[in-house]
């Protein structure tokens, strides 16, 4: 047991300094291969939009490991993060519209990587109640490096900041898009009245689809592929 926890202990270490290294590395290469101005405006776009989406997350993920009887179901806890960004993201926009137009492609991709962080840190969530440190660990990892390895090659091949900043952003939806699916499997895999879905306005829109797909395949495991692109086209 105690070797486990110091197993996880670990490889959650290493995948925190991975990511805290890609943020590093993004910084430093904006500021040595991009003007000052562009480095402004980054920082800038991140010092409101951050906190913002700190403040949407309402401390979910604490949430959800810890609610063992799941006072409130999954599908809530998803409906009030989707929610939340919805409002701070449109908050943000008409900010940077009445305040700084020129913002307005920094803030776009910002707010796009913010919104795959938010929901890669969901399905941590989820996974972290079911005790998948490890692979968590791993999956943020990957991330981190191929990161690091995106923007280090756009910056040394020229690519503009927007490119730079584009492939930060893509990077982070390639791995939302990865991360979220696995967490779709882990819960039809835990059997979805377990987490106790229960009807709404959102489970109508993402898990119908499912439950009648399903109804018609021996293969729940397969077809909850299925049912991650149709949330994909709802929620990007």
């Amino acid at each position: 047991m105690n070797s486990s926890v110091a197993k996880s202990s670990a490889y959650t270490l290493l995948a925190n300094v991975l990511l805290a290294s890609s943020h590093w590395l993004l910084f430093v290469i904006i500021a040595k291969f991009y003007s000052g101005l562009e480095l402004g405006q980054f920082v800038l776009a991140l010092s409101f939009i951050s906190p913002a989406f700190l403040f949407a997350s309402f401390k979910l993920r604490t949430l959800i490991v810890v609610d063992r009887q799941w006072q409130f179901s999954l599908n809530e806890y998803f409906s009030a993060r989707l929610l939340a960004n919805a409002i701070v993201t449109l908050g943000c926009i008409l900010f940077v519209v009445y305040q700084w137009k020129e913002l307005m492609q920094v803030v776009t991709i910002v707010l796009l990587y913010r919104w795959c962080d938010s929901l890669t840190e969901f399905a941590h969530s989820y996974q972290r109640r079911l005790q998948y440190f490890n692979r968590i660990a791993v999956l943020m990892a990957a991330r981190s490096l191929t990161t690091m390895l995106a923007v280090t090659v756009v910056a040394i091949n020229g690519g503009t900041f927007i490119n730079l900043l584009a492939s930060w952003a893509l990077t982070a939806s390639v791995f939302a898009y990865l991360i979220f699916g696995f967490y779709v499997v882990l819960a039809v895999r835990m059997n979805l009245k377990r987490c106790r879905l229960q009807s709404s306005s959102v489970t109508v829109l993402l898990f119908v689809p499912w439950r009648y797909i399903s109804s018609i395949s021996p293969s729940p495991v397969h077809w909850s592929l299925v049912h991650y692109s149709f949330i994909c086209l709802i929620s990007f």
